[in-house]
């Protein structure tokens, strides 16, 4: 596995793999624009030379927002979202975030028992904010407290 930054450039991909991961499109301009405003980062998951996964993350002042990851259904149950996961926070923490917000559909068990492992902790939702074609499920909202204490003590201690 190889994870990759990514900028503005790579909307093409980025694109593509969404609509693989997700079955739904993202518009290569929105992802273009999206990578281009101040703050956005990401980085995609390369397995076997071959894009397989990627996360696209906004930070702005002491928070991060994690926007979308994904990874495609033939590479899932890798690691390559672990690691992608792993790579968004750690440059959310290089970029001073204190905490990663996110949200996922409710009925995205899979995705959700991801941010729980990982550390996320539920603290509400938006009501029938997700679409789906027998009608529509809340979005549930998840924050990940990140610990700062090292790269405060690696910029001031020095």
């Amino acid at each position: 596995m190889i994870i990759l930054p990514i900028s503005a450039v790579h909307a093409g991909v980025v694109a593509e793999l969404h609509s693989v991961s997700f079955g739904e499109d993202w518009p290569e301009d929105q992802v273009a624009a999206m990578l281009a405003t101040p703050g956005a980062f990401g980085f995609i998951a390369n397995l076997e030379d071959e894009p397989a996964g990627f996360v696209v993350c906004r930070a702005s002042g002491d928070e991060c927002e994690l926007l979308s990851i994904g990874v495609i259904p033939a590479r899932r149950r890798t690691g390559l979202a672990q690691g992608l996961w792993e790579s968004a926070i750690t440059e959310a923490r290089r970029r001073a975030a204190g905490n990663l917000y996110l949200e996922v559909a409710e009925d995205n068990l899979p995705a959700i028992s991801f941010y729980t492992t990982n550390g996320c902790k539920n603290y509400g939702s938006r009501k029938s904010y997700y679409r789906r074609t027998a009608g529509r499920v809340d979005g549930l909202l998840f924050r990940l407290a990140l610990d700062l204490g090292d790269i405060y003590k690696n910029i001031y201690l020095k």
